[in-house]
C-alpha cells in the first residue's frame, strides 16, 4: 500500500540526506548540549540542527573575511 503525503515540502522532507559529520567544540559548549539534549528528550544532533535553523539568519549578516579586504579597496 502507498500512501501520499500531502504537504508543500513533502518531496523536500523525503529527499533529505542524512550526513555524519565530525565538529569539534570546547568541551564546556558540548557539556552543555548534552545537558539541554537529556532535558527536552531529544539527540544532540536534532537540538544543533534546530539551533542552526535559528541561528542562521543572524549568522548570515556576519560578514565574510575577504569582505573587510573588499571595503578597504
Amino acid at each position: 500500500m502507498t500512501r501520499t503525503v500531502n504537504h508543500p515540502r513533502a518531496e523536500h522532507i523525503a529527499m533529505a540526506a542524512k550526513q555524519k559529520l565530525t565538529i569539534y567544540m570546547p568541551d564546556s559548549i558540548l557539556d552543555e548540549l548534552k545537558v539541554q539534549a537529556e532535558r527536552q528528550d531529544r539527540s544532540i544532533s536534532w537540538l544543533v540542527e534546530h539551533c542552526w535553523k535559528l541561528a542562521r539568519p543572524r549568522v548570515s549578516e556576519y560578514p565574510g573575511v575577504n569582505d573587510a579586504f573588499d571595503a578597504a579597496g
